[in-house]
């Protein structure tokens, strides 16, 4: 016998003996096959392909940073998916657990989460989303969560008497300065 196959969309057609045939369409496609043994041809059988696109990222969460007790927004957005988790990391991305919404957290299964009453212990946190599908899952880029401490003019200033034209030093000293510069 021989197998006569076409597609609609067409494009692919392929006559062989074969009772396996692998394809590997890249759209919704519908394969049509007569077999024929030489005396008899049996009707045109029919096999609808539906193609799904897969999973794909629009925009990653960045790196963020504010100071103790401020909130955090990080978002994401995709293409083809039906869910989002976000998940965090605590270790440098060693491991990563996933979030569920609480005092700290909200908007764990939504494209933007909000971390709220942060602390200095959650400086270098990761966090990541999980953009799913009906194909292939797909994980953020991890972005960085830096907290610091707000900063603080520790002065020692004195009241002080000059004549005019005399300069006059005023020590004081800042402590939990970041120099922004130093995060690029």
């Amino acid at each position: 016998y021989t197998s006569s196959w076409t597609s609609d969309p067409p494009g692919y057609t392929h006559d062989g003996s074969e009772t396996v045939l692998n394809v590997q369409p890249l759209e919704t496609t519908t394969y049509n096959v007569e077999v024929t043994d030489g005396f008899t041809t049996l009707p045109i059988e029919s096999v609808k392909i539906v193609v799904l696109p897969l999973v794909g990222i629009t925009l990653n969460p960045s790196d963020t940073l504010i100071e103790v007790g401020e909130t955090a927004i990080f978002e994401v957005d995709g293409a083809n998916n039906t869910s989002f988790q976000w998940q965090v990391s605590t270790d440098g991305g060693g491991s990563w657990n996933e979030i569920i919404d609480n005092g700290n957290y909200n908007g764990s299964a939504t494209n933007t989460l909000t971390v709220s009453n942060t602390t200095i212990d959650m400086n270098s946190y990761l966090f990541r989303c999980l953009l799913d599908g009906r194909c292939s899952p797909l994980y953020s880029d991890a972005a960085l969560l830096n907290v610091s401490l707000s900063p603080e003019v520790i002065g020692g200033f004195e009241d002080n008497t000059v004549c005019e034209g005399e300069t006059v030093s005023m020590p004081f000293s800042i402590t939990n300065f970041i120099d922004i510069d130093s995060l690029e």
